[in-house]
């Protein structure tokens, strides 16, 4: 599209032209911006689901061990009993 000269009036018509097409053009920028935020927003998701399913299982785990933990104590403080009593 070429700019008019000084010389010459801009007409309504090529004034709603030239904003339309920038218009467009701003649109179709900020499309691109957005679908490039929502690919960003759910790779993290992705990540901070990863990472949370990784505590939970090293909170599942840290459980499992603390039970394992008790009986043994137990077990330990059963056989100090039996021996240190005979």
């Amino acid at each position: 599209m070429a700019i008019p000269s000084k010389t010459k009036v801009a007409t309504e018509d090529f004034v709603y032209r030239v904003v339309g097409d920038s218009e467009k053009r701003i649109e179709k920028r900020f499309d691109k911006v957005e679908e490039l935020a929502e690919k960003r927003f759910n790779k993290m998701m992705e990540q901070l689901d990863s990472t949370a399913g990784l505590v939970k299982k090293f909170d599942e785990e840290e459980t499992m061990q603390s039970g394992r933990i008790a009986i043994h104590s137990e077990e330990i403080k059963e056989l100090q009993n039996f021996v240190y009593a005979n």
